[in-house]
């Protein structure tokens, strides 16, 4: 489906033995995660030369091939169709409501349409996008896509010939008709490098800049309204970000080169991170992923030069609650937090202790109780205790870890500094 922000309060690593295979011929062992509770990877699958993945609404996995070819399998790796659609290539693509897949021809010289929609048999049903300078066609390379809820589909194309990447972004309505276009050098929002695209139901998308590292948000109507990330290999960072995708809550997935994957709110604020053991040794590697009707999510890891596979993981869940930045102000005797509750009223202690080296715990530096409702956002005050006020009278700034435990759950760690107000 896709080519190619704050701290996280739970890290899972899926990581450690053998998964069990199914489809095509046999790929690189899969590792079985030691899982932590609630996340598991059950079940993985073997495909040759992979490019990108989207999930339909019966749970059906289409994957692009190397080689211009498209693959359709069910959630256990049987392959259920072996398509060669017309034109040489393929790349982006994503499914709509009625199962159908929508598939981008890249080719920069080709005389076809960009994109092409398959039915579930390999069977061209129509096609949308035409090449040409005309208005209303596609008129550089095109590259990815996603669909919103109401068929509408983002477009990607790259003026390549220029000698640097020119990237502009479309919309074409459910029957194929183009809405508008945005984007170039000379245009507000330009792209250095669009990596990834992916669709809220709402219309609202979102896109991966590979060249900036971040996560761009746009309205409907091609407006930008929000963008976050930057490189490094923090959580909340991006290291060659590859791929997105919305889940069924609504939040951001996002994927990149450090085996990361990142949740986060639209609005940029880092919900937690899974961590997956993949490839890194392939060549040609695409990461991708998409999320299937019964909310697992399924995770293509693979080298278009030869092997690949996709993993499906089950039990994501949401953090009760969330912690928004990474300094936390002093001011009157009490540090402030921001928290964020997730679907569900949410109340239960706040631990902050300086960093120590080792496995020994540091000091309290302060600590108190929190209770928010449903879907709230509050800034949290919790009283510095002795400890605390001798450390911040010593300098402004101290390292610390944050523990945010939920009453009846589980405790969820963060670390950044504490910082005296002036």
């Amino acid at each position: 489906m896709s080519r190619r922000a704050t701290l996280p309060l739970l890290a899972v690593a899926l990581i450690g033995g053998g998964l069990s295979s199914a489809g095509l011929a046999a790929g690189p062992a899969a590792a079985q995660p030691a899982a932590p509770a609630g996340w598991a990877v059950v079940g993985s699958f073997s495909v040759a030369s992979p490019l990108q993945l989207a999930v339909s609404p019966t749970g059906d996995v289409w994957v692009t091939r190397d080689g211009g070819l498209v693959s359709r399998f069910n959630p256990s790796g049987q392959q259920l169709a072996l398509i060669d659609p017309p034109g040489e290539f393929v790349d982006g693509i994503d499914v709509d409501a009625a199962g159908n897949a929508h598939v981008v021809d890249p080719e920069l010289d080709a005389d076809g349409p960009a994109v092409r929609v398959l039915g579930p048999s390999g069977a061209v049903l129509r096609s949308y996008a035409p090449r040409g300078e005309q208005d209303g066609q596609a008129e550089f390379n095109p590259s990815d896509l996603a669909l919103d809820s109401s068929g509408s589909a983002y477009l990607f194309e790259s003026d390549v010939r220029t000698g640097w990447h020119d990237e502009y972004r479309a919309k074409y309505d459910a029957a194929g008709a183009r809405l508008w276009k945005r984007g170039s050098h000379n245009a507000p929002g330009v792209f250095a490098q669009q990596q990834a695209v992916a669709a809220a139901p709402d219309g609202r998308f979102f896109v991966i800049d590979q060249h900036l590292e971040q996560v761009i948000s746009y309205d409907a109507n091609g407006t930008e309204t929000r963008r976050w990330g930057q490189f490094g290999t923090a959580d909340g960072q991006f290291n060659e970000a590859e791929s997105l995708t919305v889940s069924p809550r609504g939040t951001l997935f996002v994927v990149d080169k450090t085996d990361r994957i990142q949740e986060f709110t639209t609005d940029g604020q880092l919900v937690q991170v899974l961590r997956v053991q993949l490839d890194p040794a392939a060549a040609g590697r695409h990461i991708d992923l998409d999320f299937g009707p019964d909310g697992s999510l399924f995770v293509l890891d693979g080298d278009y030069f030869g092997s690949g596979r996709v993993l499906r993981i089950a039990g994501l869940t949401t953090p009760a609650v969330a912690l928004d930045g990474t300094r936390l102000k002093v001011r009157k005797g009490k540090a402030r937090l921001s928290l964020t509750c997730a679907t569900a009223p949410c109340a239960g202690k706040v631990t902050i202790r300086a960093t120590t080296k080792g496995k020994r715990k540091g000091p309290v530096l302060a600590k108190g109780r929190y209770a928010l409702g449903a879907g709230v956002s509050a800034v949290v005050k919790v009283r510095l205790t002795k400890a605390g006020r001798l450390a911040l009278a010593r300098k402004r700034a101290a390292k610390v870890r944050v523990s945010v435990q939920v009453d009846g759950g589980s405790s969820a760690v963060a670390t950044g500094k504490l910082v005296r107000g002036r």
